[in-house]
């Protein structure tokens, strides 16, 4: 045995315990302290998720108008839009999770409900967001279509039509410009632009991609159609249509009940408005269920009773 050998084995106890706790101490401080971390970043990202569930409910409730939100996070925030078109009204799904120290933590609160149709990106990265929604009417209210887009991302509306110009300055939202800039160029009916809204055909172009609107009283399928990705669009429009086919169905109860009492100018109407909506297939079908809203408008106005 070599007298280095010798020498370690003859260490004193109390130095070769020392030893062996220090490595303990620094193994478990080690592990506590990524623990720690780890649950700091997920309670921050819960506490953000929950912010964008409060922002996200608040802004649902008024159906009948605009409504303009900013919200503002701690940190930058991977915000994931997850549609599902399954079951009676399908579902809509957020995930947020939060970068901190270079990585990312997801928060264990999910946000879920099957009456919100939010229309963005599948997946946005930003620190500070502007929320804004509006109305869907097919005569009757539809329910509120919201939007989602990083504050830091503009969008330049070159040549667009005075009502749109209008309703873009009432939203007075920083990252919605009129004229040329830096930001994403949106061109309405000609350009060398990164967008191309066409009133023609009611279609945006995004890329190699088309994504059809229609004129609605509110302007919100124009919008649903600008913000979002394709998936997110015509999986949420779907959702939307399901729910106003119900509406339908409840209103063509109510004018049942209410026949013996008041002339039936609008049965022929909803039943019609019913069909269109339960053949609807994609977004090139949305043209038909406005025109039939504007029939269907006529009658409820002139109505003995009005359903709505």
């Amino acid at each position: 045995m070599s007298k280095n050998s010798k020498g370690f084995l003859e260490m004193p106890f109390s130095w070769l315990f020392a030893i062996i706790t220090g490595i303990f101490i620094l193994f478990f401080a080690f592990y506590f302290g990524s623990s720690l971390l780890k649950t700091g970043n997920q309670e921050t990202s819960a506490k953000s998720a929950k912010q964008i569930q409060g922002f996200l409910n608040s802004i649902e409730n008024g159906l009948e108008s605009s409504q303009t939100s900013s919200i503002s996070m701690p940190s930058d925030t991977r915000i994931k839009n997850i549609c599902e078109n399954t079951g009676v009204l399908g579902k809509e799904k957020i995930s947020v999770e939060q970068k901190t120290f270079g990585k990312w933590s997801e928060s264990d609160v999910k946000i879920s409900a099957n009456n919100k149709y939010l229309f963005s990106n599948r997946q946005i990265e930003a620190k500070n967001l502007n929320i804004f929604s509006k109305p869907l009417k097919f005569s009757f209210s539809v329910g509120s279509l919201i939007y989602i887009i990083p504050k830091d991302k503009e969008y330049c509306f070159i040549n667009a039509p005075s009502n749109l110009k209008g309703e873009i300055n009432e939203l007075g939202l920083s990252n919605l410009k009129i004229g040329d800039c830096n930001g994403t160029k949106v061109c309405f009916n000609r350009g060398n632009c990164d967008i191309i809204v066409d009133y023609s055909s009611n279609s945006i172009r995004k890329g190699n991609e088309t994504f059809y609107f229609a004129l609605d009283p509110d302007d919100s399928l124009f919008y649903a159609a600008l913000f979002s990705d394709k998936g997110v669009y015509e999986c949420q429009l779907k959702r939307v249509i399901e729910r106003a086919k119900i509406l339908t169905k409840i209103y063509l109860e109510k004018q049942e009940l209410l026949k013996n009492y008041c002339e039936d100018y609008i049965t022929n109407d909803l039943t019609n408005m019913y069909n269109i909506l339960d053949s609807y297939n994609d977004s090139r079908n949305l043209n038909d269920i406005i025109l039939t809203a504007q029939e269907l408008d006529n009658s409820n106005k002139f109505a003995d009773c009005r359903l709505w």
